[in-house]
């Protein structure tokens, strides 16, 4: 199930390190988990073997809906990529929070990130976001020792974040991961990490978790939701 999740999990460890992420459903979806949940208990309760295969019938339906969502958001992506003249490198399209409905894609093209948000309703619509500059090690940060700590640490974060990782718009002191926000328009990532310059080469990086603000955010997330 994990796998299914935009965290993703390594699921051929201990062979391969590399992280699996089908992005069909989001890491928190009350949609998703509380029907599911109440239809395991229910079945342990009654000793029901109908409300099991319910339940995993609804986990199956419920991941193949998310995964035709996906496909339709990252066909709407491309095209609008299209449509502004680049050539999407790569692309991705994860769910927001507690839907399949509203999507935040990424696509690459050249030295930058574009985001925005599709929605998948009946009919497909979209919000167009901003471009993130991609770091990149030659031109960001010179001066960071290659086989310091801190550089050591920043490939960890580009493994972490599948190699989505820019500066962030408003503070060029920071690398952040382009795919997560919980406002999936803002580029104000939920997790970044800031290179200090002048700290010894065995010192770990700066790790940032950045918090917005809730209402605001669910403010947001809502209205594009409804398609306004």
């Amino acid at each position: 199930l994990d796998a299914c999740t935009t965290y993703g999990t390594q699921l051929f460890w201990p062979f391969s390190n590399a992280r699996i992420a089908w992005n069909t459903v989001s890491i928190i979806d009350p949609l998703f988990t509380l029907p599911l949940l109440a239809l395991v208990i229910a079945a342990s309760i009654r000793n029901s073997k109908v409300l099991a295969r319910i339940a995993l019938a609804w986990v199956f339906i419920y991941l193949v809906f998310g995964m035709l969502q996906r496909d339709r958001a990252q066909e709407a992506a491309y095209a609008l990529a299209s449509e502004r003249g680049h050539q999407a490198e790569r692309l991705i399209a994860v769910p927001s929070i507690g839907n399949a409905i509203v999507w935040k894609t990424v696509y690459q093209a050249d030295n930058n990130y574009y985001v925005d948000v599709i929605r998948t309703g009946f009919s497909i619509s979209h919000f167009e976001g901003m471009p993130v500059e991609k770091y990149t090690a030659d031109r960001h940060f010179q001066w960071l020792n290659s086989a310091s700590q801190q550089a050591l640490d920043i490939e960890r974060f580009r493994w972490f974040t599948n190699n989505y990782i820019g500066i962030h718009p408003d503070d060029t002191s920071r690398i952040i991961d382009v795919r997560y926000s919980r406002n999936p328009l803002s580029v104000d990532s939920m997790w970044s990490v800031q290179p200090v310059k002048g700290k010894p080469d065995t010192a770990h990086i700066n790790y940032i978790s950045t918090r917005s603000d809730l209402d605001s955010d669910l403010t947001a997330l809502w209205t594009m939701y409804k398609g306004q």
